[in-house]
């Protein structure tokens, strides 16, 4: 996934949730640390977020941009929601998040969980 299109997911699902600050987990947080990406990272058709504060979004998210949908054959990329409970997290890992800057996305309060990523 190219970070434009991350950028774009994000904002998408900000509108939809109602939400700014999201977390981003898996592969494509390496996105909070550099600003190219390893090509073996690049094909990833997913990112895995969950929104912050706004849980209760998780199923509107995933009908509206998430896999077999719509927005999924439009762009060719999806969000996965996933919940911090689904994985084995360090104690502590809310405090260690990093912040997701991004020109593209000035309102956007993203953080990326790198907690044992890729």
């Amino acid at each position: 996934m190219k970070k434009a299109e991350l950028e774009h997911l994000l904002r998408a699902a900000s509108t939809i949730a109602k939400e700014r600050d999201f977390i981003l987990f898996g592969s494509q947080a390496i996105w909070g640390l550099l600003s190219k990406v390893p090509k073996p990272l690049s094909p990833s058709l997913e990112a895995d977020i969950y929104p912050k504060h706004h849980h209760q979004a998780v199923p509107l998210i995933v009908r509206s941009i998430g896999p077999r949908t719509p927005f999924f054959d439009k762009y060719g990329y999806y969000a996965d929601c996933v919940a911090p409970e689904l994985g084995t997290l360090p104690d502590g890992w809310t405090e260690r998040l990093i912040p997701f800057r991004s020109a593209n996305m000035p309102r956007s309060r993203c953080c990326v969980c790198v907690c044992g990523n890729c």
